[in-house]
């Protein structure tokens, strides 16, 4: 059986949802990563400034 018009649109905004979502725990993953590095060589801000 096909699929109507708006049954695939609404699979591909689900679709388009996930990936967004994906996208965003990535970047999270990748910030909680550097901030872990930071940690373990004790960088902090302070350090940067002066």
């Amino acid at each position: 059986m096909m699929k109507t018009y708006n049954e695939l649109k609404a699979e591909i905004e689900a679709i388009h949802q996930l990936m967004v979502e994906a996208k965003k725990n990535k970047h999270v993953d990748i910030l909680n990563e550097i901030m872990h590095i930071c940690e373990e060589f004790s960088f902090n801000t302070k350090m940067q400034e002066g």
